[in-house]
């Protein structure tokens, strides 16, 4: 097949949604591409199978579709195929037709490195409160940096052996131990094969993990993979396998930073409050570098062109150079791919620039040879998240694509990172491309982040007269005010009003307890509608 012909966004279908009424519908629309035809196929949000007949079939001039089939407050996913001359293009995108507010996330763990739990014990606890606002129910573990990776693996399976349901997420904040599986090279270099990171690992709730087949001896003892030396064997996931959403906080082994480690997970942990509290603007747009066009079909940057369309719109991403457009202006998304090294990526940067810029793009796609191994000293894939400004994530896609699509109505960049490590390409998500299900697959950064953050009430009090008051939210188009209780804080919090409290008044019932107080609103986007939330902000009275 001959692709000099082709861009990579042939490869992506840039769908974007609308939430129309009277009839109640939704409206795909995408970007005019040459192709003979497009199928599209209907799911409900969360489902790994698509039907074998398309729902739709279109002529290749089409650029739009509307779904009448549609209920109010469900939420459907889209496979769109592009059927071109030799070729295939796919888009994803989730829907939410006037989606309910999620008010129950479930648990996640929080494996916090024993010398930061001492260090930042004040910003920790800030955390707690935050995750605690956005509906997770919060179980911290410490856990030493020369423990282990089965040790660590092993608190984890025994929190969801006691809940299997609602255990989600795994957060690691610091170097706790980083588990080594597989004899792999994703990034084609052969001298790179061996055992990479696999935080997967902590994800993987089923499979086995032995460490008796693989015998690999490398120059880098790293990469190196023995039987017996506590690096693992699998080089794959099952896909579609139970899994929870792992993601880490790494800024060890960095010393082009002037910053102390320390000062380092201190700035981090500040950037996650601002973003969550909506404390910066945050504009709908995107950011690409695509330094290796269609590369004989791979078209890595399509992970980039897939994704922004549903979360930022789809003529809101800007081909420009990345480094220097983000000192200047902020995205809420960034993808750059080129030839790289451990410490660089070719048209986009090195470790050292991120120590002296202030990196204004929140979520970050990386491509390129050698970083995607981010174990390393002064990788280029964690150096976003040490960088002042707003870069919270940092993932390696390109090999296999990443699909971030479910973000657009509200999930956790967690929950597509999953969907991506477990992706069966041949009944989920085509289009991954090449090393899908490898255990290299990785979130840098934290994993219940999600989109829309919106900006909260302030000075929320409580009078003599046990009733509460609060500063009104500065954000546009509120649809009001919920009110949360608990006795104490061994309690669940539980939802006061059947609707949302349209004033900044509230008489209450109870005189002691604490309250969490949260702005709502009916979050309008290029992947349809759904209610959100601000950040809770919490009232203790005793």
């Amino acid at each position: 097949m001959d692709y000099t012909n082709l861009k990579t966004t042939d490869f992506a279908v840039q769908v974007s949604a609308c939430i129309r009424k009277s009839p109640l519908r939704v409206e795909l629309s995408w970007l005019k591409a040459e192709t003979i035809s497009y199928f599209i196929y209907r799911r409900m949000t969360g489902a790994t199978r698509w039907l074998r007949k398309p729902h739709a079939s279109l002529n290749g001039k089409v650029l739009s579709w509307v779904d009448a089939d549609v209920e109010e407050a469900k939420t459907y996913e889209y496979k769109i195929v592009r059927n071109g001359k030799g070729y295939k293009g796919f888009g994803y995108i989730c829907v939410a037709v006037n989606a309910a507010l999620v008010e129950n996330r479930g648990k996640v763990i929080l494996l916090v490195e024993h010398k930061l739990s001492l260090a930042l014990k004040k910003e920790i606890s800030q955390l707690i409160d935050d995750l605690t606002g956005d509906f997770w129910h919060v179980i911290k573990k410490t856990v030493g940096r020369n423990s282990t990776a089965k040790h660590v693996k092993s608190l984890i399976k025994k929190e969801s052996k006691k809940d299997p349901i609602a255990l989600k997420s795994v957060f690691i904040l610091g170097h706790i131990p980083v588990p080594y599986s597989g004899s792999i090279f994703p990034d084609g270099h052969s001298e790179h094969r061996g055992a990479w990171p696999a935080d997967v690992y902590y994800a993987d709730m089923s499979g086995p993990w032995s460490d008796n087949k693989v015998k690999r001896k490398q120059a880098n003892k790293r990469t190196t993979n023995l039987p017996g030396d506590g690096k693992f064997d699998q080089s794959r996931v099952i896909p579609g396998s139970p899994a929870l959403q792992v993601g880490r906080v790494d800024l060890s082994q960095l010393p082009v930073f002037k910053e102390s480690e320390i000062e380092l997970y201190r700035r981090y942990l500040e950037k996650d409050h601002r973003y969550r509290h909506a404390k910066f603007e945050r504009p709908k747009r995107a950011i690409l570098f695509d330094g290796f066009g269609t590369f004989n079909g791979e078209a890595f940057a399509a992970s980039g062109w897939r994704a922004f369309s549903t979360c930022v719109g789809k003529r809101a991403t800007k081909e420009a150079d990345i480094i220097s457009t983000i000192q200047k202006e902020t995205y809420l998304f960034a993808y750059g791919c080129g030839a790289g090294s451990y410490e660089s990526c070719a048209g986009v940067g090195m470790t050292e620039y991120f120590s002296k810029i202030q990196s204004k793009a929140v979520f970050t796609m990386l491509f390129g040879s050698y970083f995607g191994d981010w174990d390393s000293q002064n990788s280029f894939l964690r150096a976003p998240l040490a960088a002042k400004g707003y870069s919270l994530t940092s993932v390696w896609a390109g090999r296999p694509h990443w699909f971030l699509h479910h973000m657009g109505i509200g999930e956790t960049i967690g929950y597509s990172t999953m969907r991506s490590q477990y992706n069966d390409q041949k009944k989920d998500y085509e289009g991954s491309g090449y090393f899908t299900n490898q255990v290299h697959v990785a979130l840098m950064g934290d994993p219940t982040l999600r989109l829309d953050m919106l900006k909260g009430p302030t000075k929320f009090r409580m009078d003599k007269q046990a009733c509460l008051h609060w500063k009104a939210s500065v954000e546009k188009a509120l649809t009001g005010y919920y009110i949360y209780f608990r006795k104490t804080s061994r309690d669940e919090f539980v939802r006061l009003t059947e609707r949302p409290v349209k004033t900044c008044t509230y008489q209450c019932e109870q005189s002691s307890g604490e309250w969490m107080l949260k702005a709502i609103k009916l979050q309008r986007g290029p992947s349809g509608n759904y209610y959100t939330s601000s950040q809770g902000i919490f009232l203790n009275v005793r």
